[in-house]
């Protein structure tokens, strides 16, 4: 039925290809679809439809449109034929923003493969199509971001810099060298969050994929002289507990995770439950297990949400705490329900738990 009122209408199809779990999908719905400016927008310029995407029509749409995020928002012509892609939750501003790409020739995706695809070099339709590629997250973006890259002799602009950011993968290759060599102007740009976050990236990628060449003397040095020293002492103590951990050096992780919550009194709810998760995955006796379920409990007195209350549950369930599991678990669900989250990995564990209490009688 799109497709006939797209061909009858001239206007284009947009899909938005959510997912049933998908929370940023469901405050897209909520927050940004029901905004006047963006409904009046897109009911004046589009054919609208919303696509459970692993769902009847949308299982197959999900492979001809290559969607592997949520939500994703799809521009289509009457053909059937991809026109334009964006990812991820947006503001209603950006929403249209992308819409309006989408609309134009000189901005649309499809629109500038075929352009770049007939031979089209110029530093103006590079740029856009690379920037396109991105937005859609598509996999081609490497490629034509890195052979734009190649015709700049200066990469010191915003734009270019953009794109350097985006595609520093590899420890020590051109993009790395430069982002190091100017680290100071791509701060300035984007924060030291983004930049010391891609560096450190490529680093830890580096040096994990010959783990066992690994000497964390070198890594600490290494670390030392790249970032600042209030940075450098945590972002060093974060790869030695990964170290361990990927090792399996048991009794190294842990007096490590005891030591960096000491050392660190201001640590987030989200690194004390990750902590606490890794133990419980990873580790069965009871003295590491009460150790991560206090961890766990700090957690959830910081904020207290589906994700620490399930962790907690898995504790206490290790333990085979029945009582204070069930009381976890039950909550952790709750609170799922309340942020319209997925539960159903908490929802198995208070069967397991459930259980528990058969067996006994």
């Amino acid at each position: 039925m799109a497709v006939a009122r797209s061909a009858s209408s001239g206007k284009m199809i947009f899909v938005d290809a959510y997912a049933s779990w998908c929370a940023p999908c469901k405050v897209m719905d909520q927050q940004v679809f029901t905004d006047s400016m963006v409904a009046a927008f897109f009911n004046a310029k589009f054919i609208n439809l919303k696509l459970d995407m692993e769902k009847g029509d949308g299982e197959a749409a999900t492979e001809k449109y290559d969607v592997k995020a949520y939500p994703t928002f799809l521009f289509i012509d009457s053909a059937g034929s991809l026109l334009h892609k964006g990812i991820g939750y947006m503001m209603p501003k950006d929403l249209v923003s992308l819409a309006l790409r989408a609309r134009d020739p000189s901005t649309q995706l499809a629109s500038l493969a075929a352009k770049y695809a007939g031979g089209a070099r110029g530093d103006k339709v590079h740029l856009a199509y690379a920037k396109a590629l991105s937005r859609a997250r598509d996999q081609r973006f490497d490629i034509v971001a890195r052979a734009y890259l190649d015709t700049q002799p200066d990469w010191t602009d915003k734009a270019t810099m953009e794109l350097v950011l985006q595609t520093a993968k590899v420890y020590g290759d051109p993009c790395y060298q430069d982002i190091l060599k100017n680290k100071f102007l791509y701060i300035k740009a984007y924060g030291e969050g983004v930049v010391y976050g891609r560096l450190l990236h490529m680093l830890e990628k580096h040096y994990f994929e010959d783990i066992d060449a690994v000497k964390l003397s070198d890594v600490k040095q290494k670390y030392a002289d790249i970032f600042p020293i209030s940075k450098e002492g945590q972002f060093y103590d974060n790869f030695e507990l990964s170290f361990y951990e990927r090792t399996n050096r048991k009794e190294k992780y842990i007096d490590a995770a005891k030591q960096y919550v000491k050392k660190y009194p201001n640590l987030s709810w989200s690194a004390l439950n990750g902590l606490s998760w890794n133990i419980y995955e990873k580790y069965g006796d009871e003295k590491a297990l009460k150790l991560a379920t206090r961890w766990a409990k700090k957690s959830i007195e910081l904020q207290s949400n589906h994700y620490n209350n399930d962790t907690l549950a898995a504790l206490y369930y290790k333990q085979g705490k029945e009582k204070p599991a069930r009381k976890y678990a039950e909550r952790a669900i709750e609170l799922a329900k309340a942020a319209k989250a997925d539960y159903s990995t908490t929802t198995e564990l208070l069967e397991r738990i459930n259980a528990m209490s058969i067996a006994s009688s």
